[in-house]
Protein backbone atom coordinates (compact mmCIF):
# COMPACT_ATOMS: atom_id res chain seq x y z
CA UNK A 1 0.00 0.00 0.00
CA UNK A 2 2.23 2.30 1.27
CA UNK A 3 5.41 2.91 -1.12
CA UNK A 4 8.50 4.02 0.41
CA UNK A 5 10.79 5.33 -2.43
CA UNK A 6 7.98 7.58 -3.90
CA UNK A 7 5.57 10.08 -2.63
CA UNK A 8 2.62 8.69 -3.50
CA UNK A 9 0.71 5.71 -2.73
CA UNK A 10 -1.34 3.05 -5.03
CA UNK A 11 -4.95 3.06 -4.60
CA UNK A 12 -6.50 0.12 -6.46
CA UNK A 13 -10.23 -1.46 -6.25
CA UNK A 14 -12.55 -3.78 -7.73
CA UNK A 15 -11.40 -4.41 -11.82
CA UNK A 16 -8.72 -2.11 -11.73
CA UNK A 17 -6.03 -2.91 -13.24
CA UNK A 18 -3.42 -4.02 -10.86
CA UNK A 19 -0.65 -2.86 -13.05
CA UNK A 20 -1.32 0.50 -13.51
CA UNK A 21 -3.23 1.55 -9.91
CA UNK A 22 -4.01 4.95 -9.44
CA UNK A 23 -1.21 6.89 -7.88
CA UNK A 24 -2.06 9.48 -5.29
CA UNK A 25 0.17 12.40 -4.60
CA UNK A 26 1.23 12.61 -0.60
CA UNK A 27 3.66 13.67 1.59
CA UNK A 28 7.11 12.43 2.12
CA UNK A 29 8.38 9.10 3.10
CA UNK A 30 4.80 7.69 3.84
CA UNK A 31 4.69 5.31 6.42
CA UNK A 32 1.70 4.27 7.98
CA UNK A 33 -1.56 4.38 7.34
CA UNK A 34 -5.75 3.57 8.74
CA UNK A 35 -8.86 3.52 7.35
CA UNK A 36 -11.94 5.19 8.74
CA UNK A 37 -14.32 2.59 9.81
CA UNK A 38 -17.19 3.36 6.49
CA UNK A 39 -14.07 3.09 4.60
CA UNK A 40 -14.59 6.51 2.61
CA UNK A 41 -10.87 8.06 3.83
CA UNK A 42 -7.85 6.35 4.25
CA UNK A 43 -5.10 8.73 6.41
CA UNK A 44 -1.41 7.95 5.25
CA UNK A 45 1.35 9.55 7.61
CA UNK A 46 3.95 11.16 5.72
CA UNK A 47 7.10 10.74 8.13
CA UNK A 48 9.46 12.76 6.50
CA UNK A 49 7.21 16.03 5.75
CA UNK A 50 5.78 15.62 9.27
CA UNK A 51 2.12 15.79 8.11
CA UNK A 52 -0.49 13.52 7.41
CA UNK A 53 -2.79 12.83 4.29
CA UNK A 54 -6.61 12.00 3.83
CA UNK A 55 -7.29 10.33 1.00
CA UNK A 56 -11.28 10.32 0.05
CA UNK A 57 -11.28 6.71 -1.83
CA UNK A 58 -14.35 7.45 -3.97
CA UNK A 59 -12.43 9.58 -6.09
CA UNK A 60 -9.54 8.84 -5.34
CA UNK A 61 -8.63 12.42 -4.15
CA UNK A 62 -6.05 13.82 -1.85
CA UNK A 63 -7.13 16.31 0.59
CA UNK A 64 -4.73 19.18 1.86
CA UNK A 65 -1.75 17.64 4.21
CA UNK A 66 -2.15 17.95 7.72
CA UNK A 67 0.76 19.08 9.57
CA UNK A 68 1.42 17.24 12.84
CA UNK A 69 4.35 16.75 14.94
CA UNK A 70 7.62 15.44 13.93
CA UNK A 71 8.96 11.98 12.84
CA UNK A 72 5.15 10.77 12.63
CA UNK A 73 5.41 6.92 13.17
CA UNK A 74 1.61 5.68 13.51
CA UNK A 75 -1.82 6.44 13.30
CA UNK A 76 -5.21 4.99 14.59
CA UNK A 77 -8.42 6.10 14.24
CA UNK A 78 -11.01 5.91 16.48
CA UNK A 79 -13.90 3.41 16.40
CA UNK A 80 -16.71 5.97 16.07
CA UNK A 81 -14.27 7.20 13.05
CA UNK A 82 -14.51 11.14 14.58
CA UNK A 83 -10.67 11.04 15.09
CA UNK A 84 -7.56 9.89 14.04
CA UNK A 85 -4.64 9.76 16.66
CA UNK A 86 -0.81 10.17 14.76
CA UNK A 87 2.30 9.48 17.36
CA UNK A 88 5.23 11.52 16.73
CA UNK A 89 8.35 9.86 17.62
CA UNK A 90 10.72 13.22 17.45
CA UNK A 91 8.50 15.16 19.17
CA UNK A 92 7.09 12.65 22.28
CA UNK A 93 3.79 13.77 21.09
CA UNK A 94 0.32 12.05 20.07
CA UNK A 95 -1.69 14.48 17.68
CA UNK A 96 -5.77 14.11 17.50
CA UNK A 97 -6.85 15.07 14.11
CA UNK A 98 -10.62 15.78 13.96
CA UNK A 99 -11.86 13.33 11.09
CA UNK A 100 -14.77 15.85 9.92
CA UNK A 101 -13.19 18.84 9.13
CA UNK A 102 -9.49 17.05 8.77
CA UNK A 103 -8.20 19.96 11.33
CA UNK A 104 -5.02 19.09 14.35
CA UNK A 105 -6.06 19.43 17.47
CA UNK A 106 -3.49 20.26 20.44
CA UNK A 107 -0.37 17.39 20.67
CA UNK A 108 -0.80 15.68 23.52
CA UNK A 109 2.41 15.14 25.56
CA UNK A 110 3.35 11.18 25.89
CA UNK A 111 7.11 9.46 26.50
CA UNK A 112 10.13 9.51 24.52
CA UNK A 113 9.88 8.74 20.76
CA UNK A 114 6.07 7.14 20.57
CA UNK A 115 6.20 4.88 17.85
CA UNK A 116 2.73 2.54 18.08
CA UNK A 117 -0.62 3.43 19.26
CA UNK A 118 -3.89 1.15 19.51
CA UNK A 119 -7.43 2.26 20.97
CA UNK A 120 -9.87 0.78 23.20
CA UNK A 121 -12.72 -0.46 21.74
CA UNK A 122 -15.22 2.04 23.77
CA UNK A 123 -13.38 4.99 22.83
CA UNK A 124 -11.95 6.05 26.46
CA UNK A 125 -8.27 4.58 25.98
CA UNK A 126 -5.54 5.04 23.90
CA UNK A 127 -2.29 3.53 24.63
CA UNK A 128 0.95 4.48 23.19
CA UNK A 129 4.27 2.25 23.33
CA UNK A 130 6.93 4.90 24.22
CA UNK A 131 9.74 2.64 22.52
CA UNK A 132 12.52 5.04 23.41
CA UNK A 133 11.31 5.27 27.16
CA UNK A 134 10.61 1.71 27.57
CA UNK A 135 6.97 2.40 28.76
CA UNK A 136 3.24 2.83 28.03
CA UNK A 137 1.26 5.68 28.40
CA UNK A 138 -2.45 5.63 28.40
CA UNK A 139 -4.51 8.70 27.37
CA UNK A 140 -7.68 9.31 28.25
CA UNK A 141 -9.61 10.03 25.20
CA UNK A 142 -12.20 11.65 26.93
CA UNK A 143 -10.00 14.24 28.45
CA UNK A 144 -7.74 14.33 26.06
CA UNK A 145 -4.53 14.03 28.66
CA UNK A 146 -1.76 11.33 29.27
CA UNK A 147 -1.97 9.42 31.94
CA UNK A 148 0.90 7.70 34.31
CA UNK A 149 2.98 5.81 32.07
CA UNK A 150 3.57 2.01 32.34
CA UNK A 151 7.30 1.40 32.81
CA UNK A 152 8.74 -1.57 31.61
CA UNK A 153 11.23 -3.24 34.14
CA UNK A 154 14.83 -2.73 32.11
CA UNK A 155 15.26 -6.87 33.29
CA UNK A 156 13.11 -8.96 32.40
CA UNK A 157 12.18 -11.81 35.12
CA UNK A 158 9.84 -14.90 34.34
CA UNK A 159 7.22 -15.79 37.34
CA UNK A 160 6.09 -19.42 36.81
CA UNK A 161 3.34 -20.94 39.32
CA UNK A 162 2.76 -23.91 40.10
CA UNK A 163 -0.80 -25.83 40.04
Amino acid sequence: MADLLLPGVAVAKGSVNPSKPAVVKVGSDPAALAFTPNSKTVYIVNQNSGTVTPIALGPKKAGPAIAVGGDPDAIAISPNGQTAYVTNSGSGTVTPITTATNKAGQPIPVGDAPSAIVLSSENERAYVADSGSAAVTPIDLTTGKALTSIIRPTTERVVRASA
